[in-house]
């Protein structure tokens, strides 16, 4: 009689112990948590850096002309009113220089 209820006890530890290591409330869960928490602050640290990188961006377009001027004229394709534009037709196969 004390075996069975030995047995039984160690059965239900086995079985809490179960549950606690492999559910997603036990440490299966909380390992997966924890690699979701590195992702997503991998993620932030990214998203921040490029965050910055924009700021700078916008603050040199607001204070330097010549790098405002570079920018409309490259990524725009603007020039002034005096200038002449030519352009050539390439070759099929060719890629057209870029200015």
């Amino acid at each position: 009689m004390k075996k069975r209820y030995l047995l039984a006890a160690l059965v239900l530890v086995l079985v809490i112990l179960g549950f606690a290591a492999f559910t997603d409330q036990g440490l299966l869960g909380l390992y997966r948590l924890r690699h979701e928490q590195a992702r997503m602050e991998q993620r932030l640290a990214q998203l921040e850096a490029e965050n910055q990188k924009l700021r700078s961006e916008i603050e040199r377009l607001k204070s330097d002309r010549a790098y405002l001027e570079k920018v409309a004229r490259e990524e725009l394709g603007l020039v002034h009113q005096d200038e002449m534009v030519f352009q050539f037709k390439s070759e099929p196969g060719q890629t057209a220089p870029r200015p």
